[in-house]
């Protein structure tokens, strides 16, 4: 771009306009700086020996989430929580997912085996245990048994409760006599095994006969 310039000069007494053209000098060029250039230095963040500069975000890992603040200093990060669902037990271990996705429902019993949704469980013959249709906890019925009526009880393979082979019994005095039957021990006293339950009725090995004072002889 050229410039005008208009010059007013005395010669001989008259004045006049004269108009030169003046070749403009060349500027120095500038250059432009790049964003980052530009950016005050203090404006920005430094995470885990990474800068970020103000307002940007970026995710370290999958499950952290942050932010640089408008004016730099400390990141902002947030981490996402991951549900822990006890009916899962397989998992789909995808390293760019935070929480795991579940591919499989089922039970873990106590005996530490994964079992699937209605499995029933018998690993002892008083407990049944079940897998519940969503999976989870399993479920386990004990069985009860009656009191045992001798002192000689014995347990069968696969049975829960003790039966007693040679029927109800008792001791008295180291020795084992049949419920129902009365036994004199001496010349006054009557002693009987009681086949049910009874005021002063034991059970088990330690069942004893019971002993009343009777007519002398």
């Amino acid at each position: 771009m050229y410039m005008l310039i208009v010059t007013i000069v005395c010669m001989a007494g008259l004045w006049k306009e004269v108009s030169v053209v003046a070749k403009p000098q060349p500027q120095p060029q500038q250059k432009i700086k790049a964003a980052s250039e530009i950016t005050d230095p203090e404006h920005v963040c430094l995470y885990e020996n990474k800068t970020y500069h103000a307002g940007e975000k970026f995710r370290p890992d999958s499950c952290t989430f942050c932010h640089c603040p408008r004016h730099g200093g400390e990141a902002r990060c947030a981490v996402q929580d991951c549900f822990f669902n006890p009916s899962c037990i397989k998992f789909d271990n995808d390293p760019n997912e935070c929480c795991q996705r579940c591919l499989e429902y089922g039970c873990q019993h106590h005996d530490g085996k994964f079992y699937p949704p209605g499995a029933v469980i018998s690993n002892s013959p008083c407990e049944t245990c079940r897998c519940p249709r969503n999976g989870g906890r399993t479920q386990c019925i004990k069985q009860g048994c009656p009191p045992v009526l001798c002192v000689d009880a014995i347990h069968k393979d696969g049975e829960c409760c003790p039966i007693c082979p040679n029927g109800p019994n008792c001791w008295l005095d180291g020795e084992i006599i049949e419920a129902g039957i009365k036994v004199p021990k001496d010349t006054c006293k009557l002693c009987e095994c009681p086949a049910s339950k009874g005021p002063h009725w034991t059970h088990g090995k330690h069942r004893r006969a019971i002993c009343s004072m009777d007519k002398c002889d």
